[in-house]
């Protein structure tokens, strides 16, 4: 596990550069980790299954605030072994308490979609544009980072892997995000 990481950002080409827009991304986005916190959790109360892992306003304040230091996490956070075993452990989470990957999936889907929103309003700023690939590795790595080998039947995790590299094409490729 020494080198994973770096394995991991090594293919993705996940580089210093990419560091340096997503710190640009965490100053038009980190603002917005109240507000997505609150809409991931409003998100997942709307369905029964999802809303059962959190029975009272107790556990979703304390997974709110979970929420914002993940999110600060991926945009201003230092991709490094520490930082993948964060990631590893809230998979294994996961998987111990017998979420299925299609709700880790859907999550990814929602915090996307969030973000994507807020990033198209801002699409008049060059930097942002081209920031754009280095959301989609962070964004991606993220999840495959909490879906590891260890954690998920294989099944489960070429689901995953299939479903995030889709999912990062598709949805920078569309849009204004077709001329970064």
């Amino acid at each position: 596990m020494d080198n994973a990481m770096q394995d991991i950002l090594r293919h993705y080409q996940f580089g210093t550069d990419d560091e340096a827009r997503l710190a640009r991304l965490a100053e038009l986005l980190l603002p917005e980790a109240d507000a997505l916190a609150d809409a991931f959790y409003e998100h997942l109360a709307s369905d029964p299954y999802t809303a059962a892992f959190f029975p009272t306003p107790v556990e979703v304040e304390r997974r709110k605030s979970t929420m914002r230091k993940w999110f600060h996490d991926l945009l201003a956070g230092t991709y490094d072994q520490a930082h993948l075993r964060r990631l590893e452990g809230v998979g294994k989470v996961h998987v111990k308490i017998g979420l299925s990957g299609h709700y880790v999936n859907a999550a990814m889907h929602f915090i996307r979609e969030f973000c994507h929103q807020r990033l198209v309003k801002a699409e008049s700023d060059p930097a942002i544009r081209e920031a754009r690939p280095s959301w989609c590795r962070g964004s991606t790595i993220i999840i495959l980072a909490g879906t590891d080998a260890s954690t998920l039947p294989c099944d489960h995790r070429a689901k995953a892997y299939w479903w995030c590299d889709r999912r990062t094409t598709s949805a920078w490729t569309t849009g204004i995000w077709t001329t970064a």
